[in-house]
């Protein structure tokens, strides 16, 4: 729902001026919000994880993951968020790009050419817009909470399960697509 607002907000108050910018420009905003969102989020589930294992990971995910997409969302008067087609965390479900692209980017890294990012023009009410989006690959790591359900500790499957009873992220092992980053952002 927060997610939604916040698109809605951005189409009544376009991006800081009526300046058109261009698809290498705004990339590169896009490119740098997610470094933001990322290199954030990392350090907190690093912390997380080195004070209280994967049990404390997953409550930092769940809180500071979706407060610092909001932060990164507003300072850049854009939209970013992650996204899955096996979600965790229902705020993060896709639309309908986010899906075929998630879906492209599965079918990409099976056949060995997954891009380091998938990007296109779109118009919104008229308006250009930036659709941007950077695969979330596994690791070994993302095993302790994304793992096979045998595979994840009983002390983490509670945590998850009492955070996300209707839970469909795990079964992964590393090197899969876990799902991605994504960026609406206004052109003009």
């Amino acid at each position: 729902m927060k997610r939604l607002l916040l698109f809605i907000l951005l189409l009544m108050f376009p991006a800081i001026s009526s300046a058109q910018i261009d698809k290498e420009t705004a990339t590169g905003k896009a490119k740098a919000m997610v470094k933001e969102l990322g290199y954030g989020l990392k350090g907190e589930l690093v912390k997380a994880m080195k004070e209280g294992g994967p049990a404390q990971a997953i409550a930092v995910c769940k809180s500071v993951g979706q407060a610092k997409a909001e932060e990164v969302s507003e300072k850049h008067a854009a939209m970013i968020h992650r996204v899955s087609l096996k979600l965790r965390n229902p705020e993060n479900r896709p639309d309908e790009y986010e899906t075929y692209i998630l879906e492209k980017m599965e079918t990409d890294h099976a056949g060995g050419g997954l891009k380091p990012a998938y990007s296109a023009v779109i118009l919104v009410e008229g308006k250009k817009h930036l659709r941007f989006m950077k695969p979330i690959v596994t690791n070994q790591v993302c095993m302790n909470c994304h793992g096979s359900t045998d595979s994840i500790k009983p002390s983490v499957m509670e945590v998850l399960k009492r955070e996300y009873p209707d839970d469909k992220a795990t079964g992964y092992t590393p090197d899969q697509v876990r799902g991605a980053f994504s960026i609406t952002y206004p052109m003009e």
